[in-house]
């Protein structure tokens, strides 16, 4: 009876052993799983990570590029209206000297409305004639 009683004992420290073993290998798989599940998640976040910040980075290439070409607008418009600007003052200095020439060429009065061009024609003619090398008229 010993022998059996030593038998069962064996045979359920043995069951026992085997089960304890498979607890463990599934609680390494478990862990292994586990271990890669976090390893993917990482990596996941990772990759959206660099999309994230490779599209911040375009953004921020696209939003330079639009601002260099509004400065670039911002510039041009500046020039023309600085070149706007200097022909108003060379027709108005212009439209001053003929005056002048004709007050100091004639000995009666001049009508000052009849001798001023209009400053829009004025402007005009000069962007079609460069009239800076011609004469105006006598000056005394």
């Amino acid at each position: 009876m010993k022998k059996k009683q030593a038998y069962k004992t064996a045979a359920a420290k043995a069951l026992a052993r085997e089960e304890a073993a498979h607890l463990r290998k599934a609680k390494e798989e478990e862990a292994a799983v586990a271990k890669l599940e976090e390893r993917e998640s990482r990596a996941r976040g990772e990759v959206e990570e660099r999309a994230a910040k490779e599209k911040t980075k375009v953004e921020d290439k696209a939003r330079r590029t639009e601002d260099k070409e509004q400065a670039k607008r911002k510039a041009s418009i500046n020039r023309d209206n600085r070149k706007l600007r200097k022909l108003k003052r060379t027709a108005s200095l212009r439209d001053t000297a003929a005056i002048l020439a004709l007050h100091n060429s004639t000995p009666q009065s001049v009508d000052v409305s009849s001798v001023s061009v209009n400053l829009e024609s004025s402007i005009n003619l000069l962007l079609l004639n460069d009239l800076s090398n011609t004469s105006i008229g006598p000056c005394n």
